[in-house]
């Protein structure tokens, strides 16, 4: 499947669409899976920047088309899935769109 390249302002606006939270890990207690929903009304092409407590980075690619979801862990390569303080940026063409950090475990 190819995703076409949308220009970089409609690019933004479906990234800005995506809902993005955590969720508690069932496997791995204490930590978190970064779940993105794409409910905007076109396909969100972005570069995922992920950083832990230490600033160690792991970018991944992440394509949506609308009403996609994807779940970002252990699984992905994230290694132990999420903790508290950490957090993942997504950005299109070196621009940040928007930032999200891991919330404590309830």
């Amino acid at each position: 499947m190819s995703v076409e390249r949308v220009p970089m302002q409609l690019g933004c606006l479906s990234v800005e669409g995506i809902e993005r939270h955590f969720r508690a890990s069932i496997p791995i207690k204490g930590t978190s899976v970064l779940v993105l929903k794409n409910v905007s009304g076109a396909t969100a092409d972005f570069r995922l920047k992920c950083f832990t407590r230490s600033h160690a980075a792991k970018t991944f690619n992440v394509a949506l088309a609308v009403g996609d979801k994807k779940e970002i862990g252990w699984l992905e390569g994230w290694d132990k899935n999420f903790l508290a303080g950490e957090y993942c940026t997504a950005e299109i063409d070196d621009t940040q769109v928007w930032k999200i950090v891991v919330p404590p475990v309830k």
